[in-house]
């Protein structure tokens, strides 16, 4: 469960909005720690071979939808694989701890390449990609 503000958001709902594309093999919702909100939603995707990508593409398809805008993915994190537990679920508790927050400093918040390089970065082969709009 991801607490945006004081909106409790279903990772599960999320990520079912996201496997309605054909160019994710698997899709992860986590929290992003937030100095506003608390928490955003950050999702984790693992591509098909020749995918396309793009959060804009996924909040519009959400938005069209009539999805609440304050579910839609504030970041989109394309990985390699992603880690499964014994049991063969993802291991979001992993994948949580290594999306960096958004941060603010004096009141401006960061990019997300600004953020990234500040937290050290996500993982060695993710992509971050953040919407450009601040919410």
């Amino acid at each position: 469960m991801i607490n945006r503000g004081s909106e409790k958001i279903s990772c599960e709902e999320v990520e079912d909005l996201v496997y309605r594309y054909d160019s994710f093999d698997l899709a992860a919702a986590v929290a992003m720690l937030d100095p506003v909100f608390s928490e955003r939603v950050c999702v984790y995707v693992s591509l098909k071979e020749g995918g396309p990508l793009g959060l804009e593409r996924i909040r519009a398809a959400m938005e069209s939808a009539g999805v609440a805008k304050h579910k839609h993915p504030e970041r989109l994190i394309a990985v390699d694989d992603m880690p499964l537990t014994k049991v063969g679920k993802i291991d979001k508790r992993e994948r949580r701890g290594l999306c960096p927050p958004r941060q603010r400093l004096m009141g401006q918040t960061l990019s997300a390449r600004a953020a990234t390089r500040a937290s050290g970065g996500c993982s060695p082969r993710a992509r971050a990609i953040e919407a450009t709009s601040p919410r």
